[in-house]
């Protein structure tokens, strides 16, 4: 715990070194942070409503990751990228390929803040409109596998949806 301030300033100095001098960090520096910063961004240009660019930039995440199997962030990319992609395609009104993408999602190794906090509901939630209960409920169950408190929830959660409801407190994002 001693630590914890050292490691935020470092990390807030090589964040401001990598927006300022990118090219002043070795190579695997810029492509870590650049990896971990993609989920982010293909957010924001969906939210932007720039659905070309998002999914440029979700399949990228989704390809990037495999070379990043084993760092802290590859079970966000591969939730995340997959996310987005399904949100663009449930825009697009592409709703088998949105459930494809919902199950990539949810088929994650999980990461420190998937593990955590949980995944995203965006996908889910705009598939429940679809009337998507079974593919939501197997998607339950691929995150359970990771999200070690999801326990307390995802009970009374399928019980919601197979009623017909989306369940209460699903977290998503705005976009």
């Amino acid at each position: 715990m001693l630590l914890a301030p050292f490691v935020k300033r470092s990390v807030r100095k090589l964040e401001e070194q990598y927006e300022n001098d990118p090219d002043s960090l070795p190579e695997e520096v810029r492509a870590s942070m650049y990896f971990t910063r993609l989920d982010d961004k293909a957010y924001e240009e969906l939210k932007a409503g720039d659905l070309k660019r998002a999914e440029t930039l979700a399949a990228e995440l989704v390809k990037v990751s495999r070379e990043f199997e084993g760092h802290w962030n590859y079970g966000n990319a591969l939730h995340h990228g997959n996310t987005v992609l399904g949100l663009v395609a449930i825009k697009r009104g592409d709703i088998d390929n949105a459930v494809e993408y919902l199950s990539k999602s949810g088929n994650t190794p999980g990461s420190p803040q998937l593990d955590s906090h949980g995944p995203s509901f965006c996908l889910a939630i705009e598939l429940l409109k679809h009337h998507r209960e079974s593919e939501v409920l197997s998607y339950l169950s691929q995150i359970e596998k990771f999200w070690d408190f999801g326990y307390k929830h995802l009970p009374k959660w399928r019980a919601d949806i197979e009623q017909g409801h989306v369940p209460a407190n699903w977290k998503c994002l705005d976009y």
